[in-house]
């Protein structure tokens, strides 16, 4: 009987190069599958568009109110004066130190001029020393009397300027406590008279206690809501006691897109 043996299998053989290829490429699709699970499972939180800053304003002086030039909710401009008391009081200070300044200026002067003319009688010795140092100290004493009198100017300039609320920058009026003709004592005032809201917006978020990923300050962040969507970076974050934390982020562009109090979601 004859018998048939079929010749051992064997397997073809790799060379270097081919190795190096089969694991180049199974090393790409590894990092690619990694990839796609980070991407899948990236962290989220919920937030929500609030002003950059709200500044609680009053003025710096008693007084009453004479007049209010913006309505809550109304959009100013930087400088716009909000708010002013009645200026009659204010006024009569100014125009009493502007008038005390003057008379100030001219005695100075003329004590100058008197000087002027005692040392040129002292140079040819018509005139004591003592005579002379008695001129000086006049002249210096008007020189003091200018100091003080201008000091009360600029001291009644800055209290009509503090009888006055101006917007720190572009915003709007989120909140008015007074009203026309009331009455305001800066010592007993019970709460800011405005509240004042910057036209810059920025996104809130609060994550939860017990999270570990944390977006790190300076970090970009993926700001999504149905209107638009944005890149943000993180500014800041308060911690909680409770241990959550409040994340502050600033809206790098297209920030206009967003409305005030819309729920925007926080990719990181």
């Amino acid at each position: 009987m004859l018998l048939l043996v079929a010749p051992p299998f064997t397997l073809p053989t790799l060379d270097k190069m081919m190795i190096q290829r089969i694991a180049a490429a199974a090393f790409a699709s590894l990092t690619i599958s990694i990839c796609m699970i980070t991407a899948t499972y990236a962290d989220s939180v919920g937030g929500r568009v609030l002003p950059d800053h709200v500044f609680p304003l009053s003025v710096g002086v008693d007084g009453i109110v004479d007049g209010i030039s913006v309505r809550e909710g109304e959009r100013v401009l930087a400088g716009t004066v909000l708010l002013n008391l009645k200026p009659a009081s204010f006024d009569a200070s100014i125009n009493v130190a502007e008038a005390s300044l003057a008379l100030a200026q001219e005695e100075l002067n003329e004590s100058k001029r008197s000087f002027d003319r005692d040392q040129a009688l002292y140079d040819e010795g018509s005139l004591s020393t003592v005579e002379l140092d008695l001129a000086r100290i006049e002249m210096l004493r008007k020189k003091m009397r200018v100091s003080a009198s201008n000091a009360e100017l600029v001291k009644a300039r800055s209290r009509k300027a503090m009888s006055q609320i101006v917007a720190p920058s572009a915003g709007w009026v989120q909140q008015l406590n007074t009203a026309k003709e009331q009455r305001v004592s800066v010592s007993a005032l019970p709460r800011p008279m405005m509240l004042f809201a910057t036209s810059k917006l920025k996104v809130v978020a609060q994550i939860a206690a017990g999270e570990k990923n944390i977006p790190a300050i300076g970090s970009k962040v993926t700001l999504a809501s149905d209107q638009a969507s944005a890149e943000g970076t993180v500014q800041s974050m308060v911690f909680s006691e409770q241990g959550g934390v409040q994340v502050n982020i600033s809206m790098d562009e297209k920030q206009s897109s967003f409305s005030l109090g819309a729920a925007v979601t926080v990719e990181y």
